[in-house]
């Protein structure tokens, strides 16, 4: 929980006034000043070692590529294990893999293929530590300030590609690369310092006995029953797979500008993130003045593809750089809105994984999108691959253009933990099961179309938090008799498929009391899988038996099976 006061004057506090956040904010914008001064620094070597325009731009897919690959078990690892010391854990990566290409230039042992592999370790370690670093997010702030948190988040990252590039483009030309790499080796030294010493959240014990698979299951199970999210994926797929093209290709873009080299190639990066830094600043004033969300995740799709034609086609950097800067806060304005869209919709227990899918997708997009248009610039020349960039947001623009762009509400997100204890007789472990559940309902005639309406739609948040198997059933004996039937893997899910509800799933079921016979009452009854006996099953079996008859107790739904 964020170590803050409850107090109603908490809307006004950035969220900068809670240490912890400010911790881990100072903390990631160190790290990633880091990460992009060596982005700069191996695309700018790669330059130098090979003539290959997809080489350089498997640069871009090195250090994003990751994500792609690892997100998804980071993300459950950062819901399953303490944030801090997962975060720790892949900083030390990170310092190890930039220690080594630091150790390769020494030598004089650097080759292409071995630069991308140590862009690649170092990717490994970003990419799993960014679930851990955003679900702290929600951590370290109330709920009321987290839209501002993750702006300022989105400020840090693209301060850093502004204040990173630069810096980097400068040390290049006076220094060369190695002391680029030798910074982010004392960047890296003073992250952990922070983690250490002033990242220290009182950790509440994880009650979670997932396992890493089946968490994993539970994390794409959830996003795939999640219709809410569903737009914002497809939205970040569509513009960042053809913005990518800006971004893999704009060291070509430098060298095609006249006295290009690696400190023009930094002040058109800095361009890019100057214009993010602005942008997310003046972010929610221009919240205020849409009339809603989707129009400006629609103006920003505009303006971004109006910097890449500008950067294709012009050769000036005084017409670049201003076009940049309007494509750099065009990009803050997209990533940030969606951001908070999408995070704003997640409960605290898939928050972690969840957002992971949501990186996949976007550090996906930018790594596949790295080697398509490197592959489209190898045939065609850099301003046509980026002018067909921007018509293909253009493009995107139209056909998503009705998917939803909203915030989460509290409802949606605050659990309600409204499921009653079932009654069970006996012992069950977490690992027995698969467990069968199944609702009885008594219908009206005229009822049952809209009943069955509204109980698809709740089918959804059941497999959503974990069902499978969902069915609905008609007697065929007394056409008012319902039952809902759904799988569940082990008892030790169920537990926890009890415990995800929230306020708005509590009232879509309430929603359903409307359609009963009067008198009548949804009743639940839960089932365990009964295996082929062997004789010291069957002992347990008989005594569990007789203790149900010893008890008088009816098991749940309350008719007894004995």
């Amino acid at each position: 929980m964020p170590q803050c006061e409850p107090e109603t004057s908490s809307v006004s506090l950035s969220p900068l006034h809670y240490p912890l956040f400010r911790a881990v904010w100072v903390a990631t914008l160190a790290a990633n000043i880091g990460v992009w001064m060596q982005n700069v620094a191996a695309a700018w070597l790669m330059t130098s070692i090979s003539d290959s325009p997809l080489m350089v731009a498997l640069i871009q897919t090195a250090i994003t590529l990751p994500a792609f690959m690892f997100g998804l078990p980071a993300g459950v690892m950062a819901d399953l294990v303490e944030k801090r010391k997962l975060l720790l854990l892949t900083h030390t990566w990170m310092l190890i893999a930039t220690g080594l290409l630091c150790l390769l230039l020494q030598l004089d042992a650097i080759t292409p293929w071995s630069l991308l592999l140590l862009t690649f370790l170092l990717g490994s370690g970003s990419a799993a530590s960014i679930p851990a670093w955003q679900a702290s997010t929600s951590d370290a702030v109330p709920r009321i300030a987290l839209r501002a948190a993750i702006n300022l988040n989105g400020i840090a990252y693209n301060a850093a590609r502004a204040v990173g590039p630069a810096l980097a483009g400068l040390v290049i030309a006076a220094a060369g690369a190695k002391m680029v790499f030798t910074i982010n080796i004392v960047l890296f030294l003073i992250v952990l310092s922070l983690f250490i010493f002033a990242y220290r959240p009182n950790v509440a014990p994880l009650l979670t006995t997932e396992r890493l698979f089946p968490a994993m299951r539970g994390g794409l199970r959830y996003v795939r029953h999640a219709k809410p999210l569903h737009g914002h994926i497809i939205r970040t797929f569509a513009f960042i797979g053809c913005a990518s093209g800006l971004w893999a290709l704009l060291p070509l873009v430098a060298k095609n500008i006249e006295t290009g080299g690696s400190s023009v190639y930094g002040l058109l990066l800095g361009s890019l993130g100057a214009g993010a830094v602005a942008g997310g600043l003046l972010l929610q004033r221009f919240r205020n003045r849409l009339s809603n969300l989707q129009q400006l995740v629609m103006v920003s799709n505009v303006a971004f593809a109006g910097a890449i034609l500008i950067a294709a086609w012009s050769t000036s950097l005084w017409v670049i750089c201003p076009a940049l800067i309007m494509g750099g806060a065009s990009w803050i304005s997209f990533n940030s809105t969606i951001s908070a869209a999408y995070q704003t919709s997640l409960p605290a227990w898939v928050r972690a994984r969840a957002l992971a899918i949501f990186m996949l997708t976007f550090q996906g997009s930018m790594a596949l999108g790295g080697v398509f248009w490197g592959s489209i610039a190898s045939h065609l020349s850099v301003a046509q691959t980026l002018t067909l960039a921007a018509c293909l947001i253009g493009l995107s623009l139209l056909l998503t253009r009705r998917l939803p762009v909203r915030m989460g509400h509290d409802d949606d997100v605050t659990l309600s933990q409204h499921w009653a204890e079932p009654t069970i007789v006996g012992h069950l472990g977490p690992d027995d099961g698969p467990v069968a559940v199944q609702v009885d309902y008594h219908i009206p005639y005229e009822n049952r179309f809209a009943f069955t309406q509204s109980i698809y739609q709740l089918g959804k948040v059941r497999r959503r938090d974990g069902a499978s198997h969902w069915l609905l059933y008609r007697d065929v004996a007394d056409p008012g008799h319902f039952s809902e039937r759904f799988i569940i893997a082990s008892w030790g899910e169920h537990q926890r498929q009890r415990g995800r509800s929230t306020l708005a799933d509590r009232e879509q079921e309430q929603a359903l009391r409307q359609f009963f016979k009067p008198g009548s009452s949804a009743v639940m009854s839960l089932y365990i899988v009964a295996p082929y006996p062997d004789a010291a099953a069957d002992t347990a079996i008989q005594k569990t038996t007789e203790a149900i008859v010893a008890a008088g107790t009816p098991p749940p739904g309350g008719k007894s099976f004995v």
